[in-house]
């Protein structure tokens, strides 16, 4: 059995340190920013930048998929933008909404997990809009 957790931190540096004495083997994370020096020897994170891409904004958070045990063994997918994924690779069409593994349990079979975040936009309008949807 895999014990796992899906937490949308909105970029808190305080939920980091609540991670590792959770009792779960792995973190699906949403506005994750990179972990704080002090939990960085306590949790594994896939090899994806610590940002999320969108035109003129510093969205410096991202879908994570995190380790949290050593009861599982992951292998992380690597998320490539459409345009430069090759055949075979992960194609997102917006790095960092979302992250995915291959996670194996000591005893029983891989399971695929993914991490995702819609981020919110505003649409392209004439007109002054007040709304906003999730690109998702």
């Amino acid at each position: 059995m895999v014990k796992l957790i899906s937490w949308n931190i909105a970029r808190r540096a305080k939920a980091w340190r609540c991670l590792p004495d959770s009792g779960c083997d792995i973190a699906l994370l949403q506005e994750a920013t990179a972990p704080p020096a002090d939990i960085m020897d306590r949790v594994e994170c896939g090899p994806s930048h610590w940002n999320t891409a969108g035109a003129g904004t510093n969205r410096a958070w991202r879908s994570a998929i995190v380790r949290l045990s050593d009861r599982v063994r992951v292998e992380w997918l690597d998320p490539k933008s459409i345009e430069d994924a090759m055949p075979g690779e992960l194609a997102v069409s917006r790095p960092g909404t979302l992250d995915a593994a291959i996670v194996t349990p000591e005893s029983g079979d891989p399971l695929t997990v993914i991490s995702l975040y819609g981020a919110w936009e505003i649409p392209h309008t004439g007109l002054k809009s007040s709304w906003i949807y999730a690109d998702a």
